[in-house]
């Protein structure tokens, strides 16, 4: 098995996270979540990265957000909000050290210490 393969498809407004075997075939969809109403804007995503653990976390450019996904791409919660001041993310890392990098449209890369636990971080 060659694993999953995660992407962020801003055409379609939408994030994959597909696993190819031999046939390939799609995992599931993620579409952000403008149907409970927490978006201020339709979920644009453009960065995306996964941890050791296998959670997927994606940077929503228009709601200055990120969003964090278990390991079948099921909505966790928001990791990042527009109240730490990022404007519109679209770079994400993670490094050996446990940091998130997150790059946005300032031109200004946010770092934070990421450390995936059961509970969010509190803002």
């Amino acid at each position: 098995m060659l694993g999953d393969v995660v992407i962020s498809d801003r055409e379609e407004n939408n994030v994959h996270t597909t696993t190819f075997n031999f046939e390939g075939f799609v995992k599931n969809k993620y579409f952000g979540q403008n149907d409970i109403g927490t978006l201020k804007k339709p979920f644009n995503p453009f960065g995306i990265v996964a941890d050791k653990q296998g959670h997927v976390l994606v940077a929503d450019w228009s709601n200055h957000a990120i969003h964090l996904l278990d390991l079948s791409g099921q909505f966790i919660g928001f990791l990042i909000t527009d109240n730490y001041g990022i404007r519109g993310p679209n770079a994400l890392a993670l490094d050996k050290e446990g940091h998130l990098w997150i790059g946005d449209t300032k031109s200004t890369v946010w770092v934070f210490k990421y450390s995936r636990r059961t509970e969010l971080p509190s803002e």
